[in-house]
């Protein structure tokens, strides 16, 4: 009972080592809550930057995937035609047996036309696009696109399929 006693009385004793009030003043409250401003004023730009980062990042690959999209459609075609021809290095025409078919960049978006008729949009936030021939059976196509400060650049080197004569 005596060791019990003891703790008992160091316990009473912690807990009462400043003073005998219970509570706290206004100063000490005051003080508490300046430190707790600080500290939320250091955190947050910390925090919004880090949040920021990946909403730009996912920018970045939404427009890389439109990008991807729109190429595996135009390689498609470009695979299928037997001739193209390029006007001022911006509008592209493909050649097959029966079909013409035109890539143009309009405004903001690429479109593509059929036989001189209708227009599909098949790429939007188009910054730049730019064809230019490597030779008569390749050439190079540059796209940009650009969203809300987000940027995505690429180039692809495109080949017409191997046209066997009979």
């Amino acid at each position: 009972m005596a060791y019990y006693g003891r703790v008992r009385e160091q316990k009473q004793v912690g807990v009462c080592c400043l003073s005998k009030q219970e509570g706290l003043t206004l100063v000490e409250l005051m003080v508490y809550m300046g430190l707790l401003g600080g500290v939320c004023l250091t955190v947050f730009p910390v925090l919004s930057f880090f949040l920021e980062v990946p909403q730009s990042w996912q920018k970045t690959v939404r427009l890389e995937r439109e990008a991807q999209i729109f190429f595996q459609q135009f390689e498609r075609e470009v695979q299928q035609s037997q001739q193209y021809v390029l006007e001022n290095n911006k509008r592209i025409h493909f050649f097959d047996q029966h079909d013409q078919i035109t890539y143009e960049k309009h405004g903001d978006v690429i479109r593509r036309q059929l036989n001189h008729e209708g227009h599909v949009v098949m790429c939007q936030f188009v910054r730049e696009i730019t064809f230019e021939p490597v030779t008569q059976q390749l050439f190079k196509a540059e796209l940009t696109l650009e969203k809300e400060g987000a940027l995505f650049h690429t180039e692809r080197w495109i080949g017409l399929r191997a046209v066997t004569r009979e």
